[in-house]
């Protein structure tokens, strides 16, 4: 006579299967939000790097207008306009300067 047993298993391969199978869905897990920081690292600074150039583009226009402001004929009409004299000699104010201790 023949005797049918059931779950006559191993359960010490059961318990690797199980661990291994929670370690793979952890580690898909992990990758993926990883992949996702990674991502929006690589898009912020693209976003940082356009911020940059137009930053450079507004401070070459800022020059621009700061070199046009001194400009030496807005300059000298200036001067013809108030009817100022340039100064050849000019005599600075001199302080005394106080003894330190």
């Amino acid at each position: 006579m023949t005797i049918i047993q059931l779950n006559k298993g191993n359960n010490k391969t059961n318990f690797l299967i199980s661990v291994l199978i929670i370690i793979s869905v952890t580690a898909a897990a992990w990758g993926t939000f990883l992949y996702n920081q990674l991502v929006s690292a690589r898009h912020e600074t693209e976003r940082q790097e356009i911020n940059i150039r137009e930053a450079e583009v507004l401070n070459a226009e800022l020059k621009n207008n700061l070199y046009g402001v001194f400009n030496e004929e807005k300059i000298e009409s200036l001067i013809n306009q108030q009817s100022l004299i340039l100064e050849k000699n000019p005599k600075y104010l001199k302080t005394q300067q106080v003894a330190q201790y």
